[in-house]
């Protein structure tokens, strides 16, 4: 297949939805469908078959639904993909760099300990997580990592340790060793949100497209909650979901999603804020994370994120 443009990295819950939604009304980008194909972390991937004995949770299973992911792109648009494994993942920088060793690379950060309590909040809505409380799932951590403990419906186990999730220093260095500091544009969720028009610029200049387009700013992702439990549940179980995805097809079924289902289970949620001790406790593991990732970004993000 052609390869691939431009990544968009992660982190989850940070601004990559937002930004790929800008990014895709600009007439020179084609961004995949659906969002993340997370086509391009074998060790993520190769997870996930292992512990549920066949492909059917990952999104995209081969090279062939990769390429229509991006159906319809003419020659002269640049492909994007926007897949937030791929900071996770041990694997993905290496693998990328084999599949387009030009790729210009993009990578969102929020902080940290806002990022997982969002993140964790996302997961029981998609019911691939049943912790309810924060802590307790962290907690459970060590446990999840033996196997135990760990949802059925966790499509990769490995996504629900949260800490981990947080370690920025060393998941931004992998990128940096694969395609050196230039090709890796660092954006702050707080960037596209305050200065949209200037933050996008900055990222379209970085991957090479046409910079005078201007897209419609707007809030994408705002948080959510199930209407009901019980019914969020049932609608995205494999029973529902596996068999209209096989009829819909890949393209229409996520259209479906975002524009009928999600409205219908989902109504806006009022951010609950993160237990003070968990959040210091949180701090205190992520500090020294966070100060490598400064590093390599060239500012003090723990002054930026954690100054009262």
């Amino acid at each position: 297949m052609r390869p691939v443009d431009f990544f968009i990295v992660g982190q989850p819950k940070s601004g990559t939805t937002a930004l790929s939604s800008f990014l895709d009304e600009h007439p020179g980008i084609r961004m995949a469908v659906p969002k993340e194909p997370g086509y391009l972390a074998p060790d993520l991937r190769a997870e996930s078959i292992t512990v549920h004995g066949d492909a059917s949770r990952l999104t995209v299973r081969d090279e062939r639904e990769y390429e229509a992911c991006f159906a319809g792109a003419t020659s002269s648009e640049l492909l994007g993909d926007a897949s937030t494994w791929y900071l996770y993942s041990t694997e993905a920088a290496q693998t990328v760099r084999r599949h387009n060793p030009q790729a210009r690379i993009v990578a969102m950060l929020r902080d940290p300990v806002e990022m997982i309590a969002s993140l964790h909040r996302q997961y029981l809505n998609e019911t691939t997580e049943d912790i309810r409380d924060l802590a307790s799932a962290i907690a459970a951590e060590p446990a999840r990592a033996q196997g135990t403990t760990v949802p059925a419906r966790a499509a990769v186990p490995s996504l629900l340790q949260y800490r981990a999730r947080g370690h920025y220093g060393k998941q931004l260095q992998r990128w940096v060793d694969a395609f050196g500091r230039d090709a890796l544009l660092v954006v702050l969720t707080s960037e596209l949100r305050d200065s949209p028009e200037h933050t996008y610029r900055a990222v379209v200049q970085h991957i090479g497209a046409d910079s005078t387009h201007r897209p419609a700013f707007r809030a994408v992702h705002e948080a959510t909650q199930p209407r009901s439990r019980l019914l969020n549940r049932v609608a995205r179980s494999r029973a529902i979901t596996a068999p209209t995805k096989a009829l819909l097809g890949q393209r229409r079924y996520t259209a479906l999603q975002k524009r009928v289902v999600e409205p219908a289970l989902m109504e806006p949620a009022r951010r609950a804020p993160i237990d003070r001790e968990l959040a210091r406790a949180l701090r205190d593991h992520l500090r020294p994370h966070v100060e490598e990732a400064s590093a390599i970004v060239g500012r003090d993000l723990v002054k930026e994120w954690w100054t009262e």
